[in-house]
């Protein structure tokens, strides 16, 4: 009973470690792609495109990792 304890909060810890920067790092990029900071160039946007869809990415790993 004891390792089963330790393992979900040590997976708990983990998970929520990995996940709040992620999920800023998401929302934030969300935010710029959706003007909230201001217009950007096409450019930029294709760059903020593909850190929105590696952070999705690192967040489904996490998801199924845990």
């Amino acid at each position: 009973f004891l390792i089963e304890k330790v393992k979900k909060e040590f997976t708990s810890i983990i998970s929520h470690q990995f996940k709040t920067p992620l999920s800023v790092l998401k929302s934030t990029s969300e935010a710029l792609i959706g003007g909230v900071f201001g217009d950007l160039s096409n450019e930029q946007k294709e760059i903020l495109q593909g850190t929105l869809k590696n952070s999705e990415n690192l967040i489904a790993l996490v998801d199924e990792l845990m």
